[in-house]
């Protein structure tokens, strides 16, 4: 009996990453049963990333580097470069990658067959978290999903997601027509759960760890717990950069008209009471909902 192998994009965003570039690289070219094709952008670098990548792996037919010549500023800028310029026509599923994790072998069939079993359009998972002294953590992204929980966090780490392919083609028509109100939108992975939830797509989450995931001084995001952690986090709701992004994502996916977004950008004592009544809808996680509450009681009127 044949085994179907199923076409894989992996689109890999890099910005200074010489130091854990290959490892990561030999192990999405080394996923089991799936036939991957691996998309790199990179951003400006002052590291020799790019020579790097066109020096080791321009003559691998498994690995296309796109036309670098831009500064996209973040990682999320560079992954909607990617969703915007590749064609997915001839694949049957999409996947994201950072440039410093490791993949477990099995990482892409488990998400294809999971994809299957449970009827979902999209998939996330797990992490397991590893440090340069030799500390592991499951990082657990795989609490119930809520009513609007979409609006206002993603659904875990961006380098899980596995997509359907046509759903990746959809919204790669969504960023080519809102190109210009995507500008500022921080992070990918926020944004497609938002969109793919917003728009009634089914997204399942797995509690399996499917990689690991590096942590070091310039995680974009990272861990997220500790100390420092939570000064970032509250920093984040009380300059605004939270509810900005709240009001880009729910512009460019069409929430606006949501009731609870509606309640966001109007936070009179009335809404703020129906918001904090609707808090464990609004967030996954204990934790989280706390922070959310805060977030509330911090709200002040939305300029236009």
């Amino acid at each position: 009996m044949s085994v179907k192998i199923y076409k894989t994009a992996v689109l890999l965003a890099a910005y200074n990453g010489l130091e854990w570039l290959n490892a990561q690289i030999e192990s999405i070219l080394s996923q089991s049963v799936v036939e991957v094709t691996l998309y790199i952008s990179t951003d400006k670098s002052s590291d020799g990333t790019e020579d790097y990548l066109v020096r080791t792996y321009s003559s691998n037919e498994s690995i296309k580097l796109l036309h670098t010549g831009g500064v996209y500023g973040s990682a999320g800028a560079n992954f909607f470069r990617l969703l915007r310029d590749v064609s997915f026509e001839e694949f049957d599923y999409v996947a994201f990658a950072d440039q410093d994790d490791i993949w477990a072998e099995d990482k892409l069939i488990r998400a294809i067959n999971t994809l299957d079993k449970e009827g979902a359009n999209i998939y996330s998972s797990n992490v397991t978290a590893f440090w340069v002294d030799g500390r592991e953590m499951v990082i657990d992204k795989a609490q119930p999903q809520q009513e609007w929980d979409h609006y206002f966090e993603a659904a875990g780490p961006g380098c899980t997601y596995v997509i359907q392919a046509a759903v990746a083609e959809k919204l790669k028509g969504v960023i080519i027509q809102q190109i210009d109100a995507m500008n500022g939108i921080a992070l990918h992975d926020w944004f497609i759960y938002a969109w793919a939830r917003h728009n009634g797509l089914s997204w399942f989450i797995d509690p399996v760890p499917s990689m690991r995931y590096r942590q070091h001084a310039t995680n974009v995001v990272g861990v997220n717990n500790g100390l420092t952690a939570a000064k970032s986090r509250f920093n984040k709701l009380s300059d605004g950069w939270y509810l900005k992004q709240i009001m880009l994502i729910a512009n460019v996916i069409n929430a606006n008209e949501v009731s609870v977004i509606k309640w966001v950008k109007n936070p009179s004592f009335l809404n703020k009471f129906k918001l904090l009544l609707s808090v464990p809808s609004c967030r996954r996680r204990i934790r989280d909902r706390l922070g959310f509450i805060v977030f509330i009681l911090m709200l002040r009127k939305h300029e236009k």
